[in-house]
């Protein structure tokens, strides 16, 4: 059976969330590895037993996954458990397209999701590619530690998730940004690498 959503859309390892149990308790959890339909959390000891169910709440890009997961297995730890989770219910909600102005060669544009869900679209140019990095430059617009979409279309279309790690300012309020691939597809990274090569 096909999955009705893939959770590695909208967590990471790494990443922390609240779960929230049936009874209203919530629990801070942080992801150390997801799935398509399944995730493993790092969570205070004794918070959840096998077949309990916890509710979340997952944003990305502008879109919030509403989603139930059921407690498959626990390792007992002395001050965290690790759970095993898996999606027993899933909805995407307020998922809006994401609309790219027709972009030139190296051109592209980053997006941000504010924490009140305000999704932020920045044009950028495309300026260098290495290894496990891009550097874009644009309006100053992103602080280090920003984590961005950066999305280009067309002959050479890609989509990569990157985190500001340097800003140097430029003249008429624009800016260089150098940035750390946070999450892309292997297509991507090869894309990615052909418009370094152009």
């Amino acid at each position: 059976m096909a999955p009705v959503i893939d959770l590695r859309r909208f967590a990471r390892a790494g990443e922390r969330t609240v779960l929230v149990r049936l009874d209203g308790r919530e629990l801070r959890a942080a992801f150390s590895h997801v799935s398509t339909e399944w995730a493993t959390v790092e969570l205070p000891h004794a918070a959840l037993a096998v077949s309990d169910h916890v509710r979340a709440a997952l944003f990305r890009d502008g879109a919030r996954l509403a989603v139930t997961f059921e407690v498959l297995g626990i390792r007992d730890g002395s001050a965290e458990d690790s759970a095993e989770l898996t999606v027993v219910a899933a909805a995407v909600l307020g998922e809006r397209p994401i609309r790219t102005p027709a972009v030139g060669e190296g051109e592209a544009v980053a997006i941000r999701v504010g924490a009140d869900d305000h999704v932020e679209r920045v044009p950028v140019r495309i300026v260098d590619v290495a290894s496990g990095g891009i550097g874009i430059e644009g309006a100053d617009a992103f602080a280090p530690g920003d984590e961005i979409t950066i999305i280009r279309e067309g002959r050479e279309a890609f989509r990569v998730r990157v985190r500001v790690v340097r800003r140097t300012a430029g003249a008429d309020g624009a800016a260089r940004f150098g940035c750390r691939l946070v999450a892309a597809t292997a297509d991507d990274e090869e894309r990615l690498r052909a418009l370094a090569a152009t």
